[in-house]
């Protein structure tokens, strides 16, 4: 890490054309794809979320055109190379994880054909029958109200028809999903499928557009990448296209009846909306001040605590009323009810320095591994409990990651879920080595 933040002080002098930073980090996936396929469709949706930061900084700094979220004309901050190297030990870090060949001292389950030995069908049933009714609720609850139909942005429909409760059904219903599919998987019945198909109806209704399909179609995926075939592999990388295509359609169709967008719009759109992804980072880099670490108090309030600050200085609402003018910030979250995306690197940068944010991004990294590991440990051997909590606690380290939410990772609901699933896991490894010894000492 010293090499790293020595060869960016002496590479930061230097203006460096956007393009050489954006290719070397191209090729390091392509090589990385290459030489460990499982592991980069392990982590692919992590990794393609960073790859769209890294692109979006380069649309801005390479395209001349006035930035509107930010209210500024793009240019160049030499932004992308130490985004690049952030994101890189953020990957390299998850790839030592996933190379080693010891993790916490579990061992990925290798085969895909396991009989899920942990599952019980009559409270599996129980839980998804109780899926099912939540989703049918929802469902009825917005049923005459389609957002895809009514022109309606999701945010702004969120805030009239998902308040309280509703709001928190789609993240709600998610933690299920997995249980679905070991349900169907290990008992052949459709009930599971069921309680699926009838999610992403209730996603589409409310005008998702891509984000949670894409998330939730990932996870179901993961368990099944680790000890796949290269053919088993092709059909992975074939359904993640597939499912990326559909949900570009579904964003032009729902583009087309929203915003009565035409086709070069809705391409023009998406191009805008990559660029969104870099616009936080390259806001706060751009500004060139010191670090704030006596800052940090702006964050610690929101700790382990349900009352939101009413003034919005912390996270990435802090972040945004540090780049935008006051009365873009108040359409935006108070008129708007919505927020700015990809900014975790900005506030750590803005906090700690370059070095706050390698230090991050290692530590997270570490986390996020374990969390992807232990879900698909607890998917293959079916334990249903841990599956539900891992999920939740995905959700929210996606969050944490990427848009600047700490408050929701230090929280007495993550912090449970973490001690629950770590303590579960040290006493069935503890049972399996008692047991191990046990049988040693028969066998003697």
């Amino acid at each position: 890490m010293c090499f790293i933040v020595t060869f960016f002080s002496l590479i930061s002098q230097f203006t460096i054309p956007s393009v050489l930073p954006l290719l070397l980090f191209t090729g390091y996936l392509l090589f990385l794809f290459y030489t460990n396929s499982q592991f980069f469709l392990t982590y692919l949706y992590i990794i393609a979320y960073l790859y769209t930061n890294v692109i979006g900084v380069y649309l801005i700094e390479t395209r001349s055109f006035f930035v509107n979220e930010l209210f500024m004309f793009s240019g160049n901050n030499n932004a992308i190379f130490p985004i690049v190297i952030i994101h890189f030990l953020f990957i390299q870090c998850l790839y030592l994880r996933y190379s080693s060949q010891f993790s916490l001292g579990r061992k990925y389950v290798e085969s895909n054909d396991v009989d899920y030995p942990n599952l019980n069908y009559l409270f599996t049933e129980i839980i998804i029958i109780g899926q099912i009714i939540l989703s049918v609720v929802s469902l009825l609850h917005v049923l005459r109200y389609p957002a895809v139909f009514m022109g309606i942005d999701r945010f702004l429909y969120a805030k009239e028809y998902l308040t309280g409760f509703w709001g928190s059904m789609s993240s709600l219903l998610a933690l299920f999903l997995p249980i679905d599919i070991l349900f169907f998987l290990k008992f052949k019945k459709k009930l599971g499928i069921i309680a699926l198909v009838l999610y992403y109806i209730y996603l589409f209704w409310i005008g998702i557009k891509f984000g949670m399909y894409l998330i939730i179609s990932y996870w179901l995926i993961i368990p099944f990448i680790k000890g796949a075939s290269k053919k088993q592999l092709k059909k992975v990388l074939i359904t993640f296209t597939i499912i990326f295509c559909v949900l570009l359609g579904l964003v032009n169709l729902q583009g087309k009846l929203i915003y009565n967008r035409t086709g070069s719009e809705s391409t023009e759109y998406l191009v805008s909306r990559v660029s969104q992804q870099g616009q936080m980072w390259w806001g706060i880099y751009g500004q060139k001040q010191a670090p704030h670490p006596s800052e940090i108090k702006d964050e610690l309030r929101t700790f382990f605590t349900d009352k939101t600050p009413v003034d919005y200085n912390y996270g990435i609402y802090k972040m945004m009323q540090k780049i935008i003018p006051p009365r873009i910030f108040y359409n935006k979250v108070y008129n708007g009810n919505s927020r700015y995306a990809f900014s975790t690197q900005a506030s750590l940068y803005y906090y700690y320095g370059f070095i706050g944010v390698l230090l991050w991004s290692a530590l997270s990294a570490i986390l996020y591994s374990w969390v992807i590991q232990s879900f698909i440990e607890d998917f293959k051997k079916g334990n249903v409990v841990f599956c539900i909590l891992l999920t939740r606690i995905f959700l929210i380290m996606n969050s944490v990651l990427l848009q600047s939410d700490f408050n929701k990772l230090f929280s007495f609901d993550i912090v449970g879920c973490f001690i629950i699933v770590a303590g579960g896991h040290y006493f069935y490894k503890r049972k399996d080595l008692i047991n191990g010894l046990r049988n040693r000492r028969n066998r003697l």
